[in-house]
């Protein structure tokens, strides 16, 4: 069958204005395209753009506080906490707090994490005394609640599991009350 065909073609005489024609045409079909180096400049460019804004907005998105924990004992600080239950940023309200413990050893940790940090330095620093019994109060407030308040329980079964003489008062506030 193949041979048939092979007899077959073997016998076509196109004549030579044909045969340059479909040269022409196939060289045209094959030809590398031209790159046009500034339509790959503006695709790199606007890659380059759409990462670093993609970046920048990861980086703000992950440094946003969705709730707040109040931790108070005598020292009074706050724990700014992300969506990804993250420490962000401590806010300290008085001197005692600032010497307690430093925001860099807070900051990336978990909140029940940071809750039982600021606890073993009040102990080491004498404001949780063995022997009796000292009040911590842990107040949350956050535009999700049902997350505040499940961060807040984690935060103060944490703090009551990890020290027997403490007393815990966990409560969800709003903003005006605050």
């Amino acid at each position: 069958m193949i041979l048939k065909i092979k007899d077959a073609l073997d016998t076509i005489n196109p004549d030579s204005d044909l045969i340059i024609r479909t040269e022409h045409l196939l060289r045209a079909k094959t030809s590398v395209k031209k790159i046009h180096p500034y339509r790959s400049l503006a695709t790199a460019a606007c890659f380059f753009v759409l990462i670093g804004t993609m970046s920048i907005a990861g980086y703000g998105y992950y440094n946003h506080p969705v709730s707040y924990i109040d931790v108070d004992i005598n020292p009074s600080l706050e724990l700014a906490v992300n969506t990804f239950d993250r420490v962000v940023n401590v806010t300290f309200f008085n001197d005692d707090a600032e010497e307690l413990i430093s925001e860099d050893s807070l900051t990336g940790c978990k909140p029940e994490e940071a809750v039982s940090l600021i606890l073993q330095a009040a102990s080491n620093s004498g404001y949780i005394v063995d022997g009796e019994t000292s009040v911590v109060s842990l107040a949350a407030y956050g535009n999700n609640q049902s997350k505040t308040t499940s961060v807040l329980q984690v935060c103060a079964e944490t703090a009551v599991s990890e020290n027997e003489n403490i007393a815990v008062y966990s409560t969800t506030v709003t903003d005006d009350l605050k």
